[in-house]
């Protein structure tokens, strides 16, 4: 028998935002918005590269999906591997940081991964 157990991963800094300026500012201004990530193990620079991808719909209705930036590298290398194996991976509680007077933008999430706990059946006695 096994479980589901997720693991949340707390206050990950997006990685690359000022290479994604225009997007940041989109999202920030959006009326409903979620993040997802998506491995990108084709990127030439980083084989264990993952996407962050905004899903936003504006004030006036329009949908839209871009990417705004990376999971940091030093998570990725491990995460990434995780999510080639199908583990189950989301994002949640974004939040900006900075953009004040026109400053850099950034943002600041969390996300859980999912981890299968194997039970031995109650009925089996251990061998020993």
């Amino acid at each position: 028998m096994t479980k589901s157990i997720f693991i949340k991963m707390q206050d990950i800094h997006l990685a690359g935002p000022s290479f994604h300026k225009e997007q940041l500012w989109a999202l920030r201004k959006a009326e409903k918005a979620y993040l997802t990530l998506r491995r990108e193990s084709n990127n030439k620079y980083d084989p264990n590269a993952i996407q962050v991808l905004a899903h936003a719909i504006s004030k006036g209705g329009k949908q839209s999906v871009y990417q705004i930036g990376y999971i940091p590298k030093n998570i990725a290398v491990w995460l990434s591997k995780e999510m080639d194996k199908n583990v189950i991976v989301r994002v949640y509680n974004y939040k900006f940081v900075g953009g004040y007077n026109n400053k850099s933008l950034g943002l600041r999430f969390d996300i859980v991964r999912q981890i299968m706990v194997f039970e031995r059946p109650a009925q089996l006695e251990l061998v020993r």
